[in-house]
């Protein structure tokens, strides 16, 4: 079965997204470091950073893997409500986050979540739905 173009957007999106959310970690590692009281401990911080960013990076290509590769419904249900709690945060502290992290900061939260949602909303397309459907009858394989 060949991806549906919503899928392979979503491809594209989710994977910008990704690279993003770890430029988001790095440009606000100070902040992340203050909230999570490294800096008090005596913890190296850039261990924390990278530590974060490699369970991001797991966790991510968990998502894509079933959504793309296995057309998961349960993986497209998790991303889509990552993407709802990651709008809903971004939300709920927007006034903080133009205070703390500045313009170029603060713009890049306002990207990585447009690019969450806009790549959740794109999976309950009519193709996607097809795609999903299509994936559970028994002998599917999906091509690249």
């Amino acid at each position: 079965m060949q991806k549906p173009p919503s899928i392979r957007f979503f491809n594209a999106l989710f994977w910008l997204g990704v690279i993003l959310n770890i430029c988001a970690a790095i440009v606000n590692r100070e902040l992340s470091t203050e909230a999570s009281g490294l800096a008090e401990s005596g913890a190296d911080p850039a261990l924390f950073l990278a530590a974060g960013v490699l369970f991001l990076i797991v966790l991510f290509a968990a998502l894509w893997f079933f959504i793309v590769l296995r057309a998961s419904s349960i993986a497209r249900w998790i991303f889509t409500i990552f993407a709802m709690v990651v709008l809903a945060l971004t939300a709920a502290n927007a006034p903080l986050l133009a205070a703390r992290m500045g313009a170029f900061g603060t713009s890049l939260e306002i990207a990585r979540f447009a690019i969450w949602v806009l790549a959740a909303l794109l999976l309950f397309r009519k193709d996607a739905e097809n795609y999903f459907r299509a994936s559970r009858a028994p002998g599917t394989v999906i091509d690249e």
